[in-house]
C-alpha cells in the first residue's frame, strides 16, 4: 500500500510539474528583415530636417550635411549618397544628435550596422549610440578608428531589445573651445533581423496526463506481481 501511495505521490508531481510548463506563451515565428527596413532614411537622404530623423546641434540646427553646405572637413564627406550625419566640427563646445523610434520584431537576433569614419579625434571629445538612453556603443580618441581617414563598418548586437520599440540615438558631444576641431561622420544606418527560431515545442497537459496514467498503472501491475 506504501508504494501505491508513493507512486500516486509522483504522479501527482507530475501533473503540477506540468501545469507549470504550460503556463508558457509560445511567441510566432518572426521572418528574416532585409537589412535597413527598419531604419527611415538610413542614408540622411532627406537632408536636413527632412522630418524622419530628429535632430539637434548646438551650433549648426543639425548634424546632417551635405557637400555643398558643409564642405568634408578633414574626412571624406558622405559614405555613400550626397547627405552624412557629421558631429563635432568646430572649435566651440558642440552637442549634436539624430534619433528616431525604431520597432524591433520579437523572438529574434538584433544587429544595428552603420558606417563611421573618425578623421580627427582628441579628449575633449566622443561619440556613442544610445537606445532607451542606455549607451550601447562608445567611440572616443582611444579608438583605434581615431585619427583615420575613411569609413568602416561598424556593428552592435541589440537582440537584448527585441520585440521592444525604442528611441535610436546617435549622441556626441564635444567639450573644446579653440582646440583642435574633433569630427565624427556617421552614414549607411541599416538593421538585420534574424528569426531566432521557433520556440521549444512543450507537450500538452494531455499527453503528459497520458504517461503518468500509464506509468501509475504499470506500477500497480508490477506491485500486485510481486504480492503474489
Amino acid at each position: 500500500m506504501k508504494k501505491i501511495i508513493l507512486t500516486l505521490l509522483l504522479s501527482g508531481s507530475v501533473f503540477a510539474g506540468v501545469e507549470r510548463q504550460t503556463n508558457a506563451i509560445q511567441s510566432p515565428t518572426v521572418p528574416h528583415v532585409p537589412t535597413g527596413a527598419i531604419i527611415q532614411d538610413p542614408g540622411f537622404e532627406a537632408g536636413p530636417f527632412g522630418g524622419v530623423w530628429t535632430e539637434s546641434s548646438t551650433n549648426f540646427g543639425s548634424p546632417i550635411c551635405d557637400i555643398g553646405l558643409c564642405g568634408t572637413g578633414t574626412g571624406t564627406g558622405p559614405n555613400s549618397g550626397n547627405f552624412w550625419a557629421w558631429f563635432g566640427g568646430t572649435s566651440a563646445f558642440e552637442e549634436g544628435a539624430v534619433s528616431q523610434s525604431v520597432t524591433f520584431p520579437g523572438n529574434s537576433f538584433i544587429t544595428l550596422n552603420f558606417f563611421l569614419e573618425a578623421p580627427v579625434c582628441n579628449s575633449d571629445g566622443f561619440m556613442e549610440v544610445l537606445v532607451n538612453g542606455n549607451q550601447e556603443y562608445f567611440i572616443d580618441e582611444s579608438s583605434s578608428l581615431c585619427n583615420v581617414v575613411g569609413y568602416s563598418a561598424q556593428s552592435v548586437d541589440l537582440s537584448a531589445y527585441s520585440g521592444q520599440t525604442v528611441n535610436l540615438e546617435f549622441h556626441s558631444i564635444i567639450n573644446q573651445v579653440g582646440a583642435n576641431t574633433v569630427n565624427f561622420f556617421l552614414d549607411d544606418i541599416s538593421v538585420d533581423v534574424v528569426d531566432a527560431g521557433p520556440p521549444p515545442v512543450i507537450p500538452s497537459l494531455q499527453t503528459y496526463g497520458i504517461i503518468a496514467l500509464v506509468l501509475s498503472l504499470l506500477s500497480l501491475v508490477y506491485i500486485r506481481r510481486n504480492k503474489v
